[in-house]
């Protein structure tokens, strides 16, 4: 089966340096398939012939801590689940350079959001930026802490270039 692995919080500002190509070495050498990186941030896209995504999870986080020596937090998604992100985003007729989307990993009940920046769909929340993510008060650790719930951001771009990836896997 095919996932979409996010890692939160790797290669920012020279802190929890790891190189892609050595992840990928990683999982390739521990029973993943098919590993596709794309930028330095921490999104993979491959093959397990596990079909819980957690356990997925609690190995590719054992692995990195094993090897790298820290903890990331990483967000293992189906196809289904992704493709529910790619397709339901509310802001598509915005302008895409200024789209995100904050993935929580358990289920939430809605948040108080300003309708004009951000939109709660099920465990999504589509942000629209037009001043940059930067200047958001809607940022990661702003929904740990409001939904005690782990949550990673992607722009725009690299959710549509992980759904196009992970077609060809």
């Amino acid at each position: 089966m095919t996932y979409i692995v996010l890692l939160r919080g790797i290669n920012v500002g020279g802190k929890r340096k790891i190189l892609m190509k050595d992840l990928k070495s990683l999982l390739e050498n521990n029973s993943y398939k098919n590993v596709i990186t794309y930028i330095q941030s921490g999104n993979i896209i491959l093959n397990s012939p596990e079909t819980n995504g957690d356990k997925i999870k609690i190995d590719i986080t054992t692995l990195i801590k094993s090897t790298f020596g820290f903890d990331v937090p990483v967000m293992v998604l189906n196809p289904e689940r992704f493709n529910t992100i790619y397709t339901l985003n509310p802001f598509l007729d915005h302008d895409i350079s200024s789209l995100h989307v904050t993935i929580l990993e358990n289920p939430q009940s809605d948040i108080e959001l300003n309708p004009e920046e951000a939109k709660q769909v099920d465990n999504h929340i589509y942000l629209f930026c037009p001043n940059g993510y930067s200047k958001t008060k809607y940022t990661n650790d702003f929904f740990e802490k409001k939904l005690k719930s782990k949550a990673t951001t992607r722009n725009w771009k690299t959710i549509a270039k992980l759904m196009e990836l992970s077609t060809t896997v």
